[in-house]
């Protein structure tokens, strides 16, 4: 592809891009975080490893620009880049480090989308902090940003292919002209029309106005153990982990607010080969499943819950604008499919290349504008456990409601590895007990 050849936005980028320049004092579209290398750091040969990612990945150089036929967006050429250093005395200088870069707005166009700065302890240990426009990445590229520049440091000797996220683009556009789209539309307009299963929802604990939607947010972790038995059991009957934990939370909210029906909308990755499972760049989107909770077996449930998430991940390319026109017609204040958004992110950190201890930290969220709640689950460390991030609305749960809906969650997990023959009806939500942490 020749130089600063313009192409233009995925379904996906238009949307954060137009909520950008609706909100250009806000950094909701920030995705930042830190790894802390748990030995002393060469900070030139991490600033190497830095610049090698930067130069193999064009997506990373990505600039918006606006043309006579609207936005586009083109690669600018690699250029080596200065990485600041900075010297730290503790792991809270760390944190507020991240907190400023987090808080400061990216300049949409024509201008560099990431930021990364390497810090270092007095004892010579130290790491890097990296902030990325969610228009140029998503939780999986985190997990190849992380290995890649790691790799490179620790010289594993992995080559890492040149993949561009203009294919992706591209692709989008064919799909357009495809037969495919007919089918999903298909679809999308079957589960839309005038028997639009109800949306989602988590009762809060609180109620007031708040322009700004502040958000919580409460990270709990289930530990390896547990882990174990939900693997064993997936192995069993054939599902996903990410069907299992999306089937515990939609029994969780179908008991809690009595719906027999009702849509749940899931962030997905929409990397559907090879090539895009190793490109940087934003493929994840949000699309709506269905979860029927009837009186029958959890094995049987669940299956159905596998069924039906695969039903979305196969037509998960048509357009979310235009499905939510659909509902708009239908119910003209429903603004969403759904106010909780699930995202499974099953991004890992490549352990076996990596020939190093280290640790990695979300930057957290402070606002959210297009939902109540939102459950991100992830293992980015590849350690076994299963760590568990809600964000939530300050204006409608408290952080004890936030306790108690983990707590309930756990509750069936618990039940379910302990009798795998057991019934929905004999489930019973106890938002009392401990989270599982073993």
């Amino acid at each position: 592809m020749e130089k600063k050849e313009k192409f233009g936005l995925s379904n996906s980028q238009k949307l954060l891009l137009l909520f950008q320049l609706l909100n250009r004092e806000k950094s909701d579209g920030n995705v930042c975080g830190s790894i802390t290398i748990k030995q002393k750091i060469d900070t030139d040969k991490l600033e190497k490893s830095i610049n090698k990612f930067i130069e193999n990945n064009d997506s990373v150089r990505t600039r918006i620009c606006f043309t006579l036929l609207g936005f586009k967006q083109y690669f600018a050429e690699y250029e080596p880049i200065k990485v600041e250093v900075i010297e730290v005395e503790s792991e809270q200088d760390v944190k507020d480090i991240e907190d400023k870069i987090n808080h400061e707005v990216f300049s949409m166009i024509e201008k560099p989308l990431y930021k990364i700065k390497i810090f270092k302890f007095k004892d010579g240990t130290g790491g890097f902090i990296g902030c990325m426009h969610h228009i140029i990445c998503d939780a999986w590229t985190i997990g190849l940003t992380i290995n890649e520049i790691l790799s490179y440091y620790t010289e594993s000797g992995i080559e890492y292919p040149r993949y561009s996220y203009a294919e992706y683009v591209k692709s989008e556009k064919q799909y357009l002209k495809s037969n495919r789209i007919k089918n999903d539309k298909k679809y999308w307009d079957n589960l839309v029309k005038n028997d639009l299963p109800p949306a989602a929802i988590i009762e809060g604990d609180l109620n007031f106005e708040d322009k700004d939607r502040k958000c919580g947010n409460s990270i709990y972790c289930i530990g390896k153990s547990t882990i174990n038995k939900i693997n064993e059991y997936c192995n069993k009957i054939k599902i996903s982990q990410c069907s299992f934990i999306t089937g515990v939370y939609s029994l969780y909210i179908g008991k809690r607010a009595n719906l027999n029906k009702f849509i749940l909308d899931v962030i997905l990755s929409n990397r559907s080969n090879y090539k895009e499972k190793n490109t940087i760049g934003l493929f994840a989107k949000t699309a709506g499943t269905v979860a029927k909770i009837e009186n029958t077996s959890f094995e049987k449930y669940i299956l159905e819950i596998n069924k039906e998430l695969y039903k979305t991940y196969k037509h998960y390319k048509y357009s979310t604008s235009k499905i939510l026109k659909k509902v708009h017609k239908l119910e003209p204040k429903r603004k969403r499919l759904s106010k909780i958004w699930f995202s499974f992110q099953n991004a890992k950190a490549d352990t076996k290349s990596i020939n190093f201890p280290y640790t990695t930290r979300w930057t957290p969220l402070e606002t959210t504008y297009l939902y109540d709640m939102l459950i991100e689950l992830y293992d980015l460390n590849n350690d076994g456990s299963l760590n568990i991030i809600y964000y939530y609305l300050l204006s409608k749960y408290s952080k004890k409601r936030i306790d108690e809906i983990h707590n309930g969650i756990c509750s069936i997990i618990n039940q379910v590895i302990e009798n795998n023959n057991i019934n929905i009806e004999d489930i019973i939500i106890d938002e009392k007990l401990l989270a599982m942490n073993s």
